[in-house]
């Protein structure tokens, strides 16, 4: 971020006050430091959107300059209302992040707002009824995060926060480094925490290695699903991908993929769901229209939506083209907190019926659960 340096020295020669908007999470430690030597810096949250990123923020001394910034319409206002309310810091440091931070910027009294201000609800936004999440992780993760190491995490605590019954994790360690290694992690969170279920993650670079993890973990029950990551393992479309998927296909077990990060995934998709239709694969991190479109036909494709990014525009028009029935509900815990991830899907769900669906049903009848 030597560009915000930069920005910000250039603004404190001038006695300016500046507001750094939509800097990344994955920059959160370089904005710190630079709103740490400059006090002129402000910062909207919407993009700041880790897990604990606000508590973070707060410790290290910089809270009294942050401001709530949803970029709406495009992303979720309830969403990252969710995330203060469910920040661990007090009503003083809520409130001055929701408003008295933007109005001593502005340099002005509430009572001089030009309109009287919205009263709302001064508490998250949470499900009612038990939800599961079909997309988190354990092993710690490359950004900074207090609460999770290798041996440790914060999810099941998150999990029990926002009323969700079971979280289904798969293993950072597993996807980056040391795919036995990493399931066997899993498993031992599964032991310490009834509130999580497990992914075994396989790579396509090791077809033997990954059959041979399949039929270790699919002994034990709670193992649910497998979790592939095409950033690694290489395009949908590859013979070896396509090899895999024809195996996962034997054990009847769903399959969750972060897809092709270039390109289209679909060409891929599209084969093996042809010649697997007991297959069940779904789309990590969702797609637009023109994606579900591409796979209206093939009912055993689903698509769930996390991103720091979340847009209920999207999942909305997914869902319109997919139906509800193929809509999952996934949170990416521990980089998102689930509170986060599901104001955007409440915003896009119009109906009871959706939300029993796409919060429970589906994933109940899809991992077959009951």
């Amino acid at each position: 971020l030597s560009w915000s340096r930069m920005v910000a020295e250039v603004c404190y020669r001038n006695d300016v006050q500046v507001v750094m908007n939509e800097v990344s999470y994955a920059h959160m430690g370089e904005l710190i430091t630079v709103m740490q030597v400059y006090q002129n810096v402000f910062a909207a949250i919407r993009w700041l959107c880790l897990a604990d990123g606000i508590e973070v923020m707060v410790e290290a001394g910089i809270g009294d300059r942050l401001l709530y910034g949803s970029n709406s319409p495009k992303y979720s206002i309830r969403s990252l209302r969710n995330q203060i309310f469910m920040a661990k810091i007090s009503d003083e440091q809520k409130q001055a992040i929701l408003g008295g931070n933007a109005l001593r910027l502005l340099d002005m009294d509430i009572e001089e707002l030009p309109a009287d201000p919205l009263m709302i609800k001064a508490e998250a936004d949470l499900p009612d009824e038990p939800i599961i999440d079909i997309h988190a992780h354990v092993s710690g993760f490359h950004c900074a995060e207090p609460f999770n190491t290798r041996f440790e995490s914060n999810v099941p605590e998150m999990t029990e926060r926002c009323n969700i019954q079971y979280t289904f994790v798969s293993s950072y360690n597993a996807i980056n480094y040391d795919m036995r290694e990493g399931n066997a992690d899993t498993q031992a969170f599964l032991d310490r925490y009834p509130n999580l279920r497990g992914y075994i993650a396989i790579d396509p670079r090791d077809l033997a290695g990954s059959v041979e993890q399949m039929e270790l973990y699919f002994q034990d029950p709670r193992f649910v699903g497998v979790k592939l990551y095409c950033p690694f393992g290489g395009n949908m479309a590859t013979k070896r991908m396509q090899d895999l998927l024809d195996e996962i296909a034997r054990f009847g077990r769903p399959t969750k993929i972060h897809m092709d990060e270039g390109g289209s995934p679909y060409p891929g998709v599209r084969s093996a769901a042809e010649r697997n239709p007991d297959l069940v694969i779904i789309k990590a991190h969702g797609d637009d229209a023109e994606g579900a479109r591409q796979v209206v036909d093939l009912p055993n494709v689903y698509f769930e939506f996390c991103s720091s990014g979340i847009n209920a525009g999207v999942i909305r028009r997914s869902m319109d083209i997919l139906g509800p029935e193929r809509i999952l509900f996934g949170t990416d815990q521990p980089l998102f907190a689930p509170w986060f991830e599901y104001g955007a899907y409440a915003d896009a769900i119009q109906t009871q019926r959706e939300a029993d669906l796409i919060y429970r049903e589906n994933a109940r009848r899809i991992f077959r659960l009951d």
